[in-house]
């Protein structure tokens, strides 16, 4: 009996991961490469492009459009984060040095004037338009700093060494590692106070990367036997996420709904998704006639499950990476990038009780006509 009980809950966990995904490749502006690193609630993506003149240039993706963002006078720039106002944070070469910026309305503004420091990166930004970022970051004055819409500064101050934030909730608390003689831990500063995260066991350096609105904050730490393996941290305990023996990890983002995306590795990189602990490769979650060899990295998940990243596609025999857009396609039982005739099949052939099955779209635990309705009103093409 215990057997048996032991196996209905493995198959409930695997059915429970097994979300399928319609992929988008999204373009360059100009050049071979692309990177992919925020992407907001109303499913705009944000990150570099290529141009022709091998520089790489901030985009926003929108109605089926990359845009180039240009720069602030240097040769290139790289996004951070955006909101869902579209306002999109980053740093950008200026004729002699790096500024963070923020980019809105279709203007780009440079923030190193309102900073006072002679450099600086812009790393994050909520619905708030409150903005993280580091000033001075390549002098022994660097120093991280919280920057809000009507002008104030507010320094992170430290625990002993130079902190880097690289992410910021909808509450205003603020994550990312600080520098110590051992190489970096991680943050989280909150009410004014940063606590140190510490490490996995056995670790001596950790970095975080981003924090949900329920303050869950993930990124990697080092372990006596993993040189980097991603962490979940919630109510002060870190716990590591799942990563196949020989591999190290990285976690980026998590979104309210607890499920995090990032990348394994081993010789070569593969993005993944963690969803109730449970890892799963991304390649294996989209249609098998795709055009993508392999997905590299997954850098943010919005609300909606969106996720972006980039990886390689078939085609490409350079091996220069692409932007990637996948959204949820839940109806998908097949995973053939449509939800037609045979999902219909699948969901119809497991009415009524169906416990953690995917065919109980609405998590119910049983297959009626609710879910049928949901099936019916994806029908089609995915995405």
């Amino acid at each position: 009996m215990k057997n048996i009980c032991v196996l209905v809950v493995l198959i409930i966990a695997a059915n429970a991961s097994a979300q399928s995904y319609s992929i988008k490749e999204l373009g360059t502006l100009g050049g071979n490469t692309c990177q992919a690193t925020a992407v907001n609630n109303l499913g705009e993506v944000s990150g570099s492009a290529s141009i022709p003149t091998f520089f790489h240039h901030p985009f926003l993706y929108r109605n089926d459009e990359m845009i180039d963002l240009g720069t602030l006078g240097g040769g290139g720039a790289s996004v951070a984060g955006m909101n869902d106002s579209t306002q999109i944070i980053g740093t950008s070469a200026t004729s002699g040095s790096l500024h963070a910026f923020l980019w809105e309305d279709g203007q780009m503004i440079d923030l190193n004037p309102f900073l006072g420091s002679t450099s600086s990166g812009g790393y994050g930004i909520n619905n708030s338009t409150q903005i993280v970022g580091r000033s001075d970051w390549n002098l022994p004055s660097a120093e991280g700093f919280l920057y809000e819409s009507d002008g104030t500064l507010t320094p992170l101050g430290s625990l002993g060494g130079s902190p880097t934030p690289r992410g910021i909730n909808e509450v205003g608390q603020i994550v990312g590692y600080y520098l110590t003689d051992q190489g970096a831990l991680a943050f989280l500063y909150s009410n004014g106070k940063m606590i140190s995260l510490g490490t996995l066991d056995g670790g001596e350096s950790s970095s975080a990367r981003d924090i949900n609105d329920k303050g869950q904050v993930v990124g990697n730490s080092n372990t006596e036997t993993i040189y980097n393996q991603a962490f979940l941290y919630t109510d002060g305990v870190m716990v590591g996420l799942e990563t196949p023996d020989g591999f190290s990890s990285n976690a980026y983002a998590i979104n309210n709904s607890g499920v995090v995306v990032g990348t394994i590795t081993v010789v070569t990189s593969s993005a993944v998704i963690w969803e109730d602990g449970i890892m799963t490769e991304l390649i294996d979650l989209i249609p098998e006639n795709s055009e993508w060899e392999r997905l590299i990295f997954a850098r943010d998940i919005n609300e909606v499950g969106q996720i972006v990243g980039n990886g390689k596609l078939f085609d490409n025999e350079q091996g220069h990476t692409r932007c990637f857009l996948l959204t949820p396609c839940p109806s998908d039982f097949n995973q053939d990038g449509m939800v037609n005739a045979p999902d219909l099949k699948s969901l119809l052939a497991n009415w009524g009780p169906c416990i953690g099955c995917s065919e109980d779209l609405n998590n119910d635990d049983v297959v009626n006509p609710l879910d049928l309705a949901l099936l019916l009103g994806s029908w089609g093409e995915c995405g």
